[in-house]
Parts: C-alpha cells; sequence; structure tokens
C-alpha cells in the first residue's frame, strides 16, 4: 500500500487577501466536510503564508488524517476513489467550483518530494464536474430535529457568502446558513448558552451503513429563547416532588449534596 501524507498545501501565485484567504478557508471546510462529516474541532491546522501565498492543512489527529487522507487519495486517482465510495463525487463538485478567488491555485504535497497533486483550472473543473455527476449516495431521510447547542458567532465567512450561525452539531462546531429568524441567533449569541435550535437537514448512510447528518444541506430555522436548563439538584427534587417514593428525604438531602459537589 502506497503510503500517503497527512498534509497538503493550497498554493496561489498572488499575494494573500484577506478575501483569497478566506476563499481558501471555506473551500478548505467544503472538502473537509465532504470527506468526514462532523470533524471534530481542532482536528486540522491551517498555515496561511503570505506571500505567493499557501495555505497548509496538516492532520492533528486520526479523524484529521482519515479526512485528508481521503482527499489525497481522491486527488491521485478520482476513478477509483468515485468506485469505492460514491460520497467521492461530493469532493468533484467542490473542486469543479473552487471560486474565483483561488482560480488557478495547485494543491501539492507537504512532505517529502514536492508534487503538485491538481490545478483548479478550467480544464481540471471540467474534469470534476463530470465526475459530479456519478451517482451521489440518496437521502436516507431528509427532515427536521431539535439540537442543543450555545450559538458561538454569527456572520459570513466572506462578502459573498449567506449568514451563517457557529454551532454544535454531532460533536463538532459548524457555521450553518440562518435559513429565518437571523435576530434571534444574534441574540443567542450574546447570550452565550445553550439552547435547543431547530434544524432542516439531510441524513445519509455512509458505507458503514450508519446515518450522518449532510453538513452542506442543513439551515438552522429558529432558535427556543423560552427555554433553560435545569440544574442537577433541581431536577433531583423535581423527579422527588412527581415520585416521593423513589427516595426518602435523607437520600434526597445527599444526592443534591453530591450533585453540587460535582459542580
Amino acid at each position: 500500500m502506497v503510503r500517503v501524507e497527512n498534509a497538503f498545501e493550497l498554493r496561489l501565485d498572488a499575494p494573500a487577501t484577506p478575501q483569497r484567504v478566506a476563499a481558501a478557508a471555506q473551500f478548505v471546510e467544503r472538502v473537509l466536510d465532504i470527506t468526514y462529516p462532523n470533524l471534530p474541532e481542532g482536528s486540522v491546522t491551517l498555515v496561511v503564508t503570505n506571500y505567493n501565498m499557501g495555505t497548509g492543512v496538516r492532520a492533528n489527529t486520526q479523524s484529521g488524517r482519515v479526512a485528508i487522507r481521503m482527499f489525497m487519495d481522491f486527488l491521485a486517482n478520482p476513478t477509483k476513489a468515485l468506485a469505492k465510495n460514491p460520497v467521492a463525487s461530493g469532493i468533484a463538485a467542490v473542486l469543479a467550483a473552487p471560486g474565483e478567488e483561488i482560480q488557478s491555485a495547485k494543491i501539492v504535497k507537504l512532505r517529502g518530494k514536492l508534487k503538485v497533486l491538481a490545478t483548479l483550472d478550467e480544464q481540471f473543473s471540467r474534469q470534476m464536474r463530470a465526475l459530479a455527476n456519478v451517482s451521489r449516495p440518496e437521502p436516507a431521510l431528509r427532515g427536521s430535529t431539535i439540537i442543543y447547542s450555545p450559538v458561538l458567532r454569527v456572520g459570513r465567512l466572506n462578502e459573498d457568502t449567506t449568514i451563517r450561525a457557529r454551532v454544535r452539531i454531532d460533536g463538532a462546531w459548524r457555521d450553518i446558513p440562518i435559513k429565518d429568524n437571523r435576530e434571534s441567533f444574534y441574540d443567542a449569541a450574546k447570550d452565550g448558552r445553550l439552547f435547543p435550535i431547530k434544524i432542516e437537514t439531510v441524513w445519509l448512510r455512509g458505507p458503514d451503513g450508519k446515518l450522518f447528518v449532510d453538513v452542506g444541506r442543513t439551515k438552522l430555522v429558529s432558535v427556543d429563547h423560552a427555554w433553560s436548563a435545569v440544574p442537577g439538584a433541581e431536577f433531583v427534587r423535581l423527579v422527588h416532588e412527581a415520585a416521593p417514593s423513589g427516595f426518602d428525604e435523607e437520600e434526597l438531602a445527599e444526592r443534591v449534596a453530591r450533585i453540587r459537589e460535582r459542580q
């Protein structure tokens, strides 16, 4: 088996500008959303150089290594990657439309002998558009659900993108487009506490048979500002009131004391 390095760089023969850096970061995020849905925060590090802009992507964790390896495997042999995992057609879709700011950038292997894996030019885009039309997994489930998360920030990744809120979905922080009620998300970001957030999404079934959220087709619908979390001690009291026979007053006091010790 050929060893694949767990690092690559997006290189552009132009100075780094805020717009180019944002476009490169968004490109990497879109790629990683496909290669490893719900990639835990901190799994990769982005290192940007200013002159002749380079955006290096390095793995910090096993999850990051898996995500980068899948991307580089795809670049090495897109047809083989698609035959192995139809989800890889999503990588082709991202590569087909990298964005004007990083058009003509090169994707290079960082370690070992320098090797250009791809050049994001028009010819490459045409090839990727053709591959992106390969059948993708059908949604296993489409609908809405409630997640529980603080809202870390609300804003645009760059001037041309939609307003997004950063929330935690399946254990990872994601910048998700807001469908409705933008003001309520701004208010939630100021508050900083945990909120129930309604999302509309699509669940796909991965090669292992497990369902996962298609982050690229997820939207935030609303925030429930009326909801508040119940502290552990208060929860125990409420349970005792609802079912007094569960434990006596002395045991109740002991349980509450233990909970408060942990807080």
